[in-house]
């Protein structure tokens, strides 16, 4: 077996794959790659599973050195990635020697880069997921001098497959989203605001991100603690936003304006403080029945 040791462990890189759906019930959050398109991709390319687990790498990249020879694909965000200094592509395949170290540099496009190995990494599943989140894996996120282990692969000269990107996945500013369960409730000046007006991104994690506007106002709507999801857009009673994301809480007590489709948290997930976001409303289809 191959192993991937961490020399340095970034901002923050973890291991993730399409989440841990089956235990909201019990608190257990959904967590899972924040950027589900492009981990998905990453796993398109070297021939895995979609619920291969891969390695999510935000903002300041790791250090990552390889023992044996892999074939590894990076997709997302493209933080200049370079092995032994050479810089690579995103969005293609790689070889990868043994003894080689893959390193990143400056953020060029997006915060968030997928790392997917042909075969996958062995790793420890836990509540039918391989996604790491603190109280529920023993860590939650890749440490210095941690070991991955994958089975070593050699590719054919034939073995190139590359695809296109399009860049408004991390160039947009706008998120599509439904109305929330109370976007009813706010007033038609809290309506316009919310939809008519940039919001700037300020505090984000894996958990949320927090949106601000100086003209949204405050309110004091309450309501009963009520299930959230990702994607979930909550309003606090200042005024301020906070748009959940994959290791966000199962519940919540602040109204529910909006919720993010699928899309639009992925293209949310490759923003970081200081970018701005409006908000397009997708009106609900009420369904047919025959």
């Amino acid at each position: 077996m191959g192993e991937i040791i961490v020399n340095k462990t970034g901002l923050h890189t973890s291991i993730q794959d399409i989440g841990r759906e089956n235990w909201r019930h019990f608190g257990v959050p959904v967590s899972g790659a924040m950027d589900l398109r492009s981990a998905r991709l990453a796993n398109l390319l070297t021939n895995n599973e979609e619920n291969t687990p891969v390695i999510e790498i935000t903002m300041i990249g790791p250090e990552l050195q390889f023992t044996e020879p892999a074939i590894i694909a990076l997709t997302g965000a493209n933080l200049s990635p370079n092995l032994d200094g050479k810089i690579v592509r995103v969005n293609q395949n790689l070889q990868v020697m043994g003894g080689q170290t893959l390193s990143f540099g400056k953020p060029i496009q997006g915060i968030r880069t997928y790392l997917s190995i042909k075969g996958g990494f062995d790793c420890p599943k836990v509540l039918g997921s391989y996604s790491q989140f603190p109280m529920v894996t023993l860590s939650g996120n890749l440490q210095e001098g941690d070991r991955v282990t994958y089975r070593p692969q050699i590719g054919s000269s034939k073995n190139h497959a590359i695809v296109h990107i399009n860049p408004q996945h991390f160039t947009s500013k706008t998120l599509k989203a439904h109305p929330g369960p109370e976007f009813d409730l706010l007033s038609d000046q809290a309506r316009q605001m919310l939809l008519n007006k940039g919001f700037h991104i300020n505090a984000n994690n894996r958990m949320g991100y927090q949106l601000t506007h100086p003209g949204m106002p405050p309110h004091q709507l309450e309501i009963v603690t009520a299930p959230v999801i990702p994607g979930t857009v909550q309003l606090t009673p200042s005024g301020q936003l906070i748009a959940l994301m994959r290791d966000a809480q199962v519940t919540g007590g602040y109204p529910r304006v909006l919720q993010l489709t699928k899309e639009g948290v992925d293209q949310l997930a490759q923003k970081t403080n200081g970018q701005s976001i409006l908000f397009q409303l997708i009106e609900v289809i009420p369904p047919v029945y025959n």
